[in-house]
C-alpha cells in the first residue's frame, strides 16, 4: 500500500515550471504568450513512493512533465513485470499511443520516489492548439522528443548487447543505481538480476 501523497512547496512547483521552460524552450521556440498558455493549462499533482499513474487498461488522458522523482514504466508479461523506461526530473511521460487513439494502454506508469508532477490533459492540449498555431508546434516537437526516446529504445534493444544498454543508462542517468533498485535495472536490460551483477563486475574491471 503506498503512503500518503508527499507535499512539495511551492519553491519546488516554481522549479518544475522553471524546468518545463527550459525543456520547452531547448526543443522549439515560441513566444512568451504560447507558453503562458501552456503554463495555465498544467496541473500539478503528486504521487507517493510505489503509487501507480497509469495502469494496464485505462486510457491515457494526459501528458506529464516530471519536475521531481521518478517513474518506471513497464508492462505485464506471463505475469512478470517487464521495464520500458525510467522517467526522471525534467522529462515527459505518457503512453503516446493510447494518448492519441483514446484505445485502452498496455502500460503502466509507477512512481519509484516521491513526485511532482505537471499534468496536461488531452481536452487543454486540443484548447491550446485551437487557439494559437505556436502551440500545436510545440505540442508536435514534444511529440517528437517522444517518440525518437521510444524510437532510440527499440533501436538499442534489437541491435545492442544488454551491457552497451547499461553503458548508455550510466551515461545518460549516472545516478540509475542509486535510484532505481536492481531488478528493475536488470528488467530494463533484459536480463536477469545475477546477470546484471556479472555485467557491472566486468565493466568495473575494465574501467568501461
Amino acid at each position: 500500500m503506498a503512503a500518503a501523497d508527499p507535499t512539495f512547496d511551492r519553491a519546488a512547483l516554481e522549479a518544475a515550471r522553471t524546468q518545463l521552460r527550459s525543456f520547452t524552450q531547448r526543443i522549439v521556440q515560441v513566444d512568451d504568450a504560447v507558453m503562458d498558455r501552456l503554463m495555465a493549462a498544467l496541473v500539478p499533482a503528486t504521487l507517493a513512493k510505489g503509487a501507480v499513474l497509469l495502469q494496464d487498461g485505462e486510457v491515457c488522458e494526459q501528458v506529464w512533465f516530471i519536475g521531481q522523482g521518478l517513474v518506471r514504466a513497464y508492462f505485464l508479461k506471463d505475469g512478470e513485470e517487464v521495464t520500458q523506461q525510467f522517467f526522471f526530473e525534467g522529462s515527459y511521460t505518457t503512453d503516446y499511443e493510447s494518448f492519441l487513439t483514446q484505445r485502452p494502454t498496455r502500460l503502466h506508469l509507477q512512481a519509484l520516489e516521491p513526485t511532482l508532477l505537471l499534468a496536461l490533459h488531452r481536452e487543454a492540449m486540443q484548447r491550446l492548439y485551437a487557439a494559437d498555431p505556436g502551440a500545436e508546434r510545440m505540442g508536435r516537437r514534444i511529440a517528437e522528443e517522444i517518440f525518437l526516446a521510444v524510437s532510440r529504445r527499440n533501436r538499442s534493444f534489437l541491435l545492442d548487447s544488454a551491457e552497451q544498454r547499461y553503458l548508455d543508462l550510466l551515461r545518460e542517468r549516472p545516478k540509475v543505481m542509486q535510484r532505481v533498485p536492481q531488478r528493475h535495472i536488470a528488467s530494463y536490460l533484459g536480463v536477469k538480476p545475477e546477470s546484471l551483477s556479472r555485467i557491472r563486475a566486468r565493466v568495473a574491471r575494465t574501467g568501461r
